[in-house]
């Protein structure tokens, strides 16, 4: 694993006596120090912190140096000092196992070039700065921060541009301090750029003054990390900043898992595992967060026992509004439809969709005429577009305004596409602004809509569906479509099953499978899998079928099948681009038939000759966005393609649909590779083709919920590769975990139930 380097680079700072490889010996036996510059970074772990890299030593007669370990943050064009222990690898020769690391700040001409357009400082790409370093040499950075007036020496170099290229240099720098503070305690330095985005220069100080509000403020930073950092700075164990934010986290984690109230005995027991305390220690911080308004206690009966819970202040309060709008809007009278009227405009629907109705579809649609507020629940087949379509055509021609909406892009994208009309993301619908965080579209600034309809409404947490209510007037109607069998939101509540299972809302149940969608074995095995009994398998492999179960027993097997099926068959066979119309969904993440193992592979066949932007991506590569970002206007679990790195800007391009996105090398962790994406993250999406995974390494995820969703995304072809038991074992076993929710109850507390 050694390259012989060019032999015309200049010498880095203060270079060390070198030994073997270029490294100096270090403070004891078996130890060995290296400096030099980052050539390649040969792989990035998926979370960034481990690292394997080759660096350039100062010797024009050594090979590349390897360096295995964590090295999170360091990208090619750093210049590092890493000290470690020297081993054979079998495989790939010498390596230095990092032990501990630092980053040099270059006095050379070749170095400055390559720190300042290593893409860390934001609008200095390869040219730019050999030009002021052709001005200026190794002096170039004393320049830049004791005499940024003679920035305007360089040709093409104004007032403002030197102003914006101090200010970045500077920031890098900052975040450079942060960055080398927090590998020196133990933390994943990669998280340095976002904390100076997040506190700017006084990042340190807070950071040292309380490192736990890492935790609450820094996207990726969890309680472990930030106390791994607090505990070196010397914070006790029983601290109140540290209980505090112990609490909240092992609450958050149950939001995060989909609960709004859990009860307070559970928390105080996850509290008390993970602060590593005992939980008499942690009671009265309840009182501390309840009083500062970040936690609400209620205490109630429920069958026949006092039960006590804790919500999130806001979740509290978005539970409770829902329920009161949600039922304001069901109570309000609805316009007086005369029963001819009704039946001519049934009557108008079926012409229109040009089928006959069946008796649940032509009930859900006189309830949607007749009614304030409806659920229509269905699996695939049954019929639910068919309703939505007819209803449109039912409306009254004086009350012609709709707002179609759908959680995610893809599913308002389908929505369109069946109706013919427009509908939008709920973001865009409720018109969310990034820059003030909140919805535009509320109580004061209603929907301007006679009938608001919602698809795919399984995939609403809490947060999303107190908006749409908030914002619906009680002088419309409103529409809830989607299949409750489906996994629940991502996010915390159960909306739509909560809305059914309270028993004052209407609800349409459809069960039957129509007999266009009948000959298809993805249906057909979908209502098998929601009734507890196993797939079939296809039998014609010429073409007529479109669901198969391809038996693997070794999860090694499973993957390297997976691989053959999406690059090979699947495409031979439908005819079909593997990177846009082929998706794999997988149960969990690690494991080898995990997503991140199946993200490697797939990227290895599909796209193995993409340039690489760092060690994780390449151009070419299916990403998927990991987190809202509303200033860029993507979502969480939108999926799209690297096109581009601009080498003068080190900006990366990243389509998504019908439209271009640029985000910045250090923005680039919001992103995951997406040849294979867990199941929970494919809701609200369907694919040309599905390839699913189940085997008994995925033992704790089989589940009945998991394997049905996966499922119900295929719309053309569905594979899945594995074991029959694990197949047998997942349509089987319901899933019995329960969502921690009020909001069934506060809807029969409402209507007086």
């Amino acid at each position: 694993m050694s390259d012989r380097r060019p032999g015309d680079s200049g010498p880095e700072a203060q270079p060390l006596p070198l030994g073997p490889l270029g490294a100096a010996p270090g403070p004891a036996p078996g130890l060995a120090r290296v400096r030099g510059h980052v050539h390649t970074i040969v792989h990035k772990s998926f979370d960034g912190e481990f690292v394997v890299a080759r660096i350039m030593t100062d010797d024009p007669l050594a090979d590349l140096v390897t360096v295995v370990g964590a090295l999170g943050g360091v990208d090619p064009g750093d210049t590092l000092e890493v000290e470690g222990k020297l081993v054979q690898h079998e495989r790939f020769g010498p390596q230095i196992l990092v032990e501990n690391w630092r980053p040099i700040v270059p006095v050379t001409s070749e170095g400055i070039v390559r720190y300042l357009s290593s893409g860390k400082i934001r609008g200095i790409g390869k040219g730019f700065a050999e030009r002021l370093v052709g001005v200026f040499g190794e002096q170039t950075l004393d320049v830049i921060r004791e005499g940024p007036e003679r920035l305007r020496e360089v040709a093409g170099v104004g007032k403002k541009r030197a102003k914006s290229l101090v200010a970045a240099v500077r920031a890098r720098q900052k975040v450079e301090a942060i960055f080398v503070f927090l590998h020196s305690h133990g933390m994943h330095a990669s998280f340095a750029h976002r904390v100076y985005k997040t506190y700017g220069d006084d990042a340190l100080h807070r950071i040292k003054e309380n490192p736990y509000r890492l935790a609450d403020d820094i996207w990726g930073v969890g309680f472990r990390t930030a106390d791994t950092l607090a505990l070196a700075l010397g914070f006790e164990k029983t601290s109140p900043h540290r209980v505090a934010s112990g609490l909240l986290y092992a609450l958050n984690q149950m939001t995060e898992d989909g609960h709004v109230c859990p009860p307070v005995p559970l928390v105080l027991e996850e509290s008390a595992r993970l602060l590593d305390i005992d939980a008499t220690d942690i009671e009265p911080l309840f009182g501390t967060l309840t009083l500062e308004g970040r936690v609400v206690r209620e205490a109630r009966m429920e069958a026949g026992d006092e039960v006590e819970r804790v919500w999130p202040k806001v979740l509290y309060e978005r539970e409770r509004t829902l329920a009161r709008a949600l039922a304001d809007i069901a109570r309000t009278p609805p316009q007086t439809i005369a029963k001819a009227e009704v039946e001519a405009r049934l009557e108008a629907a079926a012409n229109a969709v040009g089928i006959t109705l069946a008796d649940l579809q032509i009930e859900a649609i006189r309830a949607a005429l007749t009614r304030r507020v409806l659920v229509v629940t269905g699996g695939p087949g049954t019929g639910k577009t068919t309703i939505v379509r007819a209803l449109l055509a039912a409306l009254d021609p004086d009350h012609p305004r709709v707002v179609l909406a759908a959680p995610t892009g893809r599913a308002s994208r389908r929505l369109s596409e069946a109706t013919g009309r427009e509908a939008k993301t709920l973001h865009r619908a409720l018109e969310f602004d990034p820059r003030q965080g909140k919805f535009q579209r509320g109580p004061d600034h209603p929907l301007e809509a006679d009938l608001v309809l919602v698809d795919e409404s399984s995939m609403m947490d809490l947060t999303l569906a107190h908006a749409l209510v908030q914002a619906t007037p009680v002088t419309s109607r409103l529409v809830l479509v989607g299949d409750v069998d489906q996994l629940p939101s991502v996010g915390p509540g159960a909306v739509l099953a909560d809305v059914i299972n309270s028993g004052v809302v209407p609800v349409v149940r459809l069960d039957r499978i129509f007999r266009q969608a009948g000959g298809s074995l993805i249906v057909q095995n979908a209502h098998r899998i929601r009734t507890g009994e196993s797939p079939r398998t296809g039998t014609d492999a010429d073409g007529g079928d479109d669901f198969f179960i391809i038996e693997r027993e070794e999860a090694e097997a499973v993957a390297e099948t997976i691989v053959k099926v999406v690059a090979e068959h699947i495409p031979r066979r439908l005819g079909v681009d593997p990177f846009e119309d082929v998706q794999v969904l997988v149960p969990m993440r690690k494991g080898a038939a995990g997503v991140e193992q199946l993200n490697r592979l797939l990227r290895d066949r599909l796209n193995p000759q993409g340039e690489h932007i760092d060690g994780t991506f390449r151009v070419g590569d299916r990403v998927m966005q990991l987190k809202n970002d509303y200033e860029r206007d993507v979502f969480n679990g939108d999926t799209g393609r690297i096109l581009a790195r601009d080498a003068e800007s080190n900006e990366i391009f990243v389509r998504f649909d019908d439209r271009d996105v640029v985000y910045d090398k250090d923005d680039l962790d919001t992103l995951a590779l997406a040849y294979a994406v867990s199941i929970h993250k494919s809701q609200g999406s369907e694919y040309p083709a599905v390839v699913v995974p189940v085997h008994f390494q995925h033992w704790k995820m089989l589940k009945r919920n998991l394997l049905y969703t996966a499922v119900t995304r295929g719309k053309r072809f569905v594979v899945l590769v594995g074991q029959k038991k694990a197949i047998w074992k997942a349509a089987r076993e319901v899933d019995t975990s329960v969502r921690h929710t009020l909001l069934a109850t506060r809807l029969r507390e409402e209507f007086g139930a």
